[in-house]
């Protein structure tokens, strides 16, 4: 029951982070791999197939009324016109654009809606997509396993306590990528 609970929240979280919402599905793979660790894998493939699902709906969306999409989405953190305008001038190397995008306070969704805004191909950004998105998924997977091994005690003991901890990690980097990384963008 809770693997099915963890795997659907993963699965909205992330197809909503991809269409209608600004807040990274990172953190709720991080928190389903502290409750049950053996299904991490199963967790990064739902957030793929959320991600996938959503940034195909981000792209139809905004082929179909470039208008009300942008008008949507730039009332978002992390959002901004200026966010919107560079991910639209990136696309003439959409692969190395969303890859960089990921780690610039780009968000995805905004590759997604430029190029449905352009009428650009869909399928080779959803590769670089996926890709960039396995990329920083696993790289967020990474330092909760580490954390994880460094409160090994408190993690095992009190799951959801670790968890509520993570949150309050990804919710002050949150804070500080948008204070200062994207104060410069």
């Amino acid at each position: 029951m809770l693997l099915t609970a963890l795997s659907v929240a993963i699965l909205a979280w992330a197809f909503l982070e991809a269409s209608f919402w600004w807040m990274a599905p990172d953190i709720s793979i991080c928190i389903a791999y502290v409750q049950s660790p053996a299904h991490w894998r199963k967790f990064m493939i739902v957030a793929l197939v959320g991600a996938f699902l959503g940034s195909a709906v981000t792209y139809a969306w905004a082929h179909s009324d470039p208008t009300g999409w942008e008008h949507a989405v730039s009332g978002m953190r992390f959002h901004s016109q200026q966010n919107i305008d560079r991910a639209a001038q990136s696309l003439d190397d959409p692969g190395w654009a969303i890859v960089k995008g990921a780690w610039q306070g780009i968000p995805y969704k905004l590759f997604f809606g430029a190029a449905g805004e352009q009428g650009r191909a869909f399928w080779p950004l959803a590769a670089w997509g996926l890709a960039s998105r396995a990329l920083r998924f696993s790289f967020s997977l990474a330092v909760t396993v580490g954390l994880r091994s460094v409160a090994r005690p408190f993690s095992t003991r009190r799951p959801w306590a670790f968890s509520a901890v993570l949150m309050g990690i990804w919710i002050a980097m949150i804070v500080l990528f948008d204070v200062v990384i994207n104060a410069r963008l």
